[in-house]
């Protein structure tokens, strides 16, 4: 998630999401993982034909992520937005999984929020998405009662079915049975552009929660 995209109309979908996760499982706070790479820059202004900067406080107001720790007051926000590249990636996933473990007194909502989602296949991702080890890897840095949450943009502009598809493909790399993984997005489902696939992280089945007794390691 790029700054660039902040405040657009799939983040009012994304976090009417997070929220209603948040109240369903009692967390106390939301972490968002924003995996941006700032690979994308503001347009600037014509004005009388002069060429002009869009100013600093709108950029601030409309397009800074920080901005969302202001969200709610039931709930508390935090962003994790360090520099993400490819040359320092995986210094990049420690240092997130070390943020992710520094709430551990708090129940959370660990939101992965890519540019576009899950690797289409392992290794076959860029910038704009979350590679399976990745997932793995915060998901194993997560305590019991913790919920994963994860944004997934629309795969398929050919009117296939996809939702399943990422939904199984999230389920084996988090080493749990499909139906573990549950679905939310909007309710229009012609206009289904993203889903947010959520788990959560040990405890019993309830709401969604993760039942160790119905995991699976290595599953197909």
């Amino acid at each position: 998630m790029q700054d660039y995209w902040y405040a657009d109309h799939l983040d009012l979908i994304k976090w009417g999401i997070l929220l209603q996760l948040a109240d369903s499982f009692q967390a106390e706070r939301i972490l968002q993982l924003a995996f941006n790479p700032r690979s994308e820059t503001f347009d600037r202004l014509v004005i009388d034909g002069k060429v002009r900067d869009i100013p600093p406080e709108a950029l601030a107001h409309f397009r800074n992520l920080q901005t969302i720790g202001g969200l709610s007051a039931k709930v508390r926000v935090t962003v994790f937005d360090s520099p993400f590249n490819e040359r320092q990636r995986r210094s990049h996933g420690d240092a997130v999984c070390a943020f992710v473990s520094a709430f551990s007194g708090e129940r959370c909502v660990v939101f992965l929020d890519p540019d576009v989602g899950l690797e289409p296949r392992p290794g076959d991702g860029t910038l704009k998405h979350l590679h399976e080890t990745e997932a793995r890897q915060i998901w194993e840095s997560m305590k019991a009662g913790d919920v994963f949450a994860l944004f997934q943009h629309r795969t398929n502009m050919a009117a296939k079915p996809w939702l399943g598809t990422k939904q199984r493909q999230l389920a084996r790399v988090l080493g749990v049975l499909p139906d573990a993984v549950r679905i939310a997005h909007v309710l229009k489902t012609e206009t289904r552009t993203l889903m947010s696939p959520f788990c959560t992280r040990g405890g019993r089945m309830l709401l969604g929660h993760r039942d160790p007794f119905r995991e699976t390691k290595g599953t197909p």
